[in-house]
């Protein structure tokens, strides 16, 4: 039971891990153009509020 349990986990964390790649590549996009606008706190608040749900919601 314990080594079906470990490689569930791991499944989740590699899915964990391919979600956060693939939502950081767009968003460092995102990020130039807010940079130049002078809207670096408003990003990083929403950065950090999508990374939340973005977590819970495997």
């Amino acid at each position: 039971m314990s080594i079906t349990r470990t490689s569930q986990s791991r499944g989740e964390r590699a899915a964990l891990g391919i979600w956060l790649g693939r939502r950081q590549e767009p968003q460092a996009e995102h990020r130039f153009t807010p940079t130049l606008a002078g809207e670096e706190p408003a990003l990083a608040e929403a950065k950090v509020t999508d990374g939340i749900p973005s977590v819970q919601h495997p």
